[in-house]
């Protein structure tokens, strides 16, 4: 075997067991002639294959995503309108509500703009949820672009810049979410009532929360310990998917792997701050945890019941020539 082709199967690696199996010789022919007498092949078709590879597992895998990614839009989205309503609720004084009632128009149609985004998606019109998303998005770095100053000086520029980094992170996320959607044909998951009474109940969520941290929460130690286990966990048993495929040595290798940084990551103080308490920090991840872990078993359970009848996935592209 000559270091070309030896180096050409190991990018096959990048691709899904599946793919690897039926399509790896036929590419692996295909990047040793395109790459003529050299020892690598060329960059243009590294690439390709890169991307090749990054489609086919985003088929694969379209199921959490798009179950994720949902948690996590319904989550942000609903925190607004929850934070709203808290605030004419209860969370400010009355001496104080002048200023807010006045203003009570112009922020509710700001907080019902990221409503828009998840009830376009939940519908099904993933155009609409992805220009309004995008717009949103185009808005939220136009402002924050005029504040980067103040938020990249003083003593506490690392800690401004983390929380701008969090609170971006989820619309930047379901943005690419539903470019991938619109791309790749994903539908939202189902059913479609559940997860509209999962978004109501998550603005009477984020309206708890409100109340919740006035009269002050307490958190058991215990609480970390266990965000340290579930790591562990999650992590075994995603390394043992990802390698099932293999004889069992790899696979309890590759389970030990995943569970040590599972748990390693859970217990990480930034990670563990963030799920324990993270909600009343304006952090959507817990409550999109919450809501993965209630909508996530209906949709498989509705996929075994009721296959989807819409169009199938497009056949994998092949590997284009070098330019």
């Amino acid at each position: 075997m000559t270091p070309l082709e030896r180096r050409c199967r190991r990018l096959l690696w990048l691709l899904p067991p599946g793919e690897r199996e039926a399509r790896g010789e036929e590419l692996v022919g295909l990047l040793c002639d395109v790459s003529g007498g050299r020892s690598r092949p060329h960059r243009a078709e590294v690439l390709a294959l890169i991307w090749l590879a990054l489609r086919l597992r985003l088929r694969t895998t379209r199921t959490p995503v798009v179950i994720f990614g949902t948690a996590v839009l319904i989550a942000a989205a609903t925190q607004s309108l929850g934070r709203l309503i808290d605030q004419h609720t209860g969370a400010v004084l009355e001496r104080d509500m002048g200023p807010f009632r006045d203003g009570l128009p112009l922020d509710l149609g700001v907080a019902l703009v990221p409503l828009v985004v998840a009830v376009a998606w939940l519908a099904g019109a993933v155009r609409v949820a992805l220009a309004v998303c995008g717009t949103l998005l185009v808005v939220l770095t136009a402002l924050f672009a005029t504040t980067v100053g103040d938020v990249l000086s003083g003593p506490y520029a690392a800690e401004n810049m983390r929380t701008l980094l969090l609170f971006m992170s989820a619309p930047v996320g379901v943005m690419a979410m539903l470019v991938a959607a619109r791309r790749l044909g994903w539908t939202p998951p189902r059913p479609l009532a559940l997860w509209l009474v999962l978004l109501g109940l998550s603005v009477l969520a984020w309206k708890g929360v409100g109340e919740w941290g006035r009269h002050g929460v307490y958190f058991a130690p215990w609480t970390y310990w266990a965000v340290s286990v579930v790591g562990l966990v999650a992590g075994a048993a995603a390394g043992l998917w990802l390698a099932r495929r293999h004889r069992w040595p790899v696979m309890l290798i590759a389970a030990m792997a995943g569970g040590g940084l599972g748990e390693l990551l859970g217990g990480w103080p930034p990670v563990a701050n963030a799920l324990v308490v993270g909600v009343f920090d304006d952090q959507p991840l817990p409550l999109a945890l919450v809501l993965v872990a209630v909508g996530g078993p209906a949709h498989l359970l509705m996929e075994r019941l009721r296959p989807a009848r819409g169009p199938s996935a497009p056949p994998a592209e092949g590997l284009p020539a070098a330019g």
